[in-house]
């Protein structure tokens, strides 16, 4: 027996039309995690400069960003503070590059889920009057602390700036006066050449102005890291970790100064793990001393006597 469908009525045509099409607008892509931008305001003069907050909202956890901001031609960046960050370990430090884009790449141990979590803060000034926005590139990573680094998937708040004549812009006025937390550095050996070669890591936190730079000393001589004129007598070298150490012997000292976005700084020690040779102890310089006076005394004497 052949069943006929019955024609149905054109009121439910047209209600399963809408229906269907009402169903892609409510299961648009779930983003996991969104990045927004959080300025002091979004009207700004060219006086002064101006904050930008960076965020990340997440409904997963994730431990693993890298970061592109297209900047505007127009504004300069004139710093990128970590200060109060959950980025605890920069792989790439937040820099400028050639195309006007900031750059940055960072680990958050146990990872970040949540509202309003704090990546970096730019300080920024306006080069020129109009209106200008930061984007969130989308070339941008982020990862799930899920044990697969599973990527997932973004969405940003661009924030549209207005830069006008005659505005003063809020200034930050909570001075920094602390020194960067407490760090341990690590000795390790790194590939160079075929050979190992002997390297120090560091990472300090500071979460008030953010940590600006590093700096390296190797010295055969114990110095006591809070003493401040024997540490500026040190010979300081600019560092990035890891650094590859001077004295392979490992018979010196070494002395890591981190430095935040106001100058005030933390030195940390790492001890020889040799015994260094005799004469570039403290002992030995005297003792080396010593013998040249004495011997330099004899030979005067010796000669005074011929000439006598």
């Amino acid at each position: 027996m052949t069943t006929r469908c019955r024609p149905i009525h054109t009121a439910y045509t047209l209600a399963l039309v809408f229906l269907l099409a009402a169903i892609p607008c409510g299961m648009s892509e779930a983003h996991a995690a969104t990045i927004a931008f959080d300025p002091q305001e979004t009207t700004v003069g060219m006086a002064q400069p101006f904050l930008v907050g960076i965020t990340i909202d997440s409904d997963v956890a994730v431990n693993t960003i890298r970061a592109i901001i297209d900047v505007p031609e127009s504004m300069d960046v004139l710093e990128a503070s970590d200060g109060n960050s959950i980025v605890n370990f920069w792989v790439e430090r937040p820099h400028i590059t050639n195309s006007h884009q900031l750059v940055f790449a960072g680990i958050i141990p146990g990872g970040f889920a949540g509202n309003k979590g704090k990546l970096i803060t730019l300080t920024v000034r306006a080069k020129k009057l109009g209106t200008f926005d930061f984007i969130f590139n989308p070339s941008s990573g982020i990862y799930a602390n899920d044990g697969s680094a599973t990527r997932q998937s973004i969405a940003s708040r661009p924030v549209r700036l207005n830069v006008v004549a005659g505005k003063e812009n809020i200034r930050n006025s909570i001075p920094d006066t602390t020194a960067p937390e407490t760090f341990v550095p690590v000795l390790a050996q790194i590939p160079d050449g075929g050979k190992g070669s002997w390297a120090v890591s560091f990472e300090a936190q500071d979460k008030s102005s953010g940590i600006s730079s590093y700096e390296v000393a190797e010295s055969f001589v114990r110095i006591d890291p809070l003493n401040t004129r024997s540490i500026a007598r040190l010979k300081w070298r600019p560092a990035r970790s890891p650094y590859i150490l001077a004295d392979q012997q490992l018979s010196s000292h070494i002395y890591i100064r981190a430095i935040d976005g106001n100058g005030n700084d933390r030195v940390a020690h790492v001890a020889p793990r040799a015994v260094p040779s005799w004469y570039r102890t403290p002992g030995g310089y005297i003792l080396i001393a010593l013998v040249l006076f004495f011997a330099l005394y004899a030979l005067s004497k010796r000669l005074h006597w011929k000439l006598e």
